[in-house]
């Protein structure tokens, strides 16, 4: 057992979602037991709603206080993540350690293009809900079946209904 401030005084970790099968990298300057989950939203997230679903293990006991260092190896770990699997098989959406991105409360730098796209690609899938599949054909384009697409069809309906 390890204990704070005399063995290490931060971490490097990977967290297991078990059932979307998904990782997450990250580093914690503070003791392993003090509830800190991650500062990656979805990861974050996601545990509070299951978190007998989720592993975490340990890659690296950081045993000073220098924070940069800290960084310096979480982002040796993040280098390791192949670029197509950021937001697909990863939490993870960059390959930036110190929260993954700009510090909250500052105007967020420019992004590069291939950010944007991997950032653009993961909210479609969200928002498409790619994981529940097509949608079966008897199904309105607006996603539930039997309900008219446009005003003009359901006032045709109710005429026909006699309403």
């Amino acid at each position: 057992m390890r204990i704070y401030g005399q063995d290490y005084h931060g971490f490097v970790y990977i967290w297991f979602d078990r059932a979307e099968r998904k990782f997450g990298i990250g580093s914690h300057m503070g003791p392993i037991d003090d509830g800190y989950i991650s500062e990656t939203g979805w990861l974050k997230d996601a545990y509070k709603k299951r978190p007998s679903h989720f592993l975490r293990r340990i890659l690296h006991w950081h045993s000073t206080r220098d924070r940069d260092a800290l960084y310096h190896v979480e982002q040796q770990w993040l280098n390791l993540i192949p670029d197509e699997l950021l937001g697909n098989s990863y939490y993870n959406l960059t390959k930036i350690a110190k929260g993954g991105g700009w510090p909250t409360g500052k105007p967020r730098g420019p992004m590069s293009e291939k950010q944007k796209r991997q950032i653009a690609e993961t909210m479609t899938k969200i928002k498409t809900g790619v994981k529940r599949g097509p949608r079966p054909k008897h199904w309105k384009s607006n996603g539930r079946p039997g309900v008219p697409k446009s005003q003009k069809e359901l006032d045709a309906r109710r005429r026909s209904s006699g309403q």
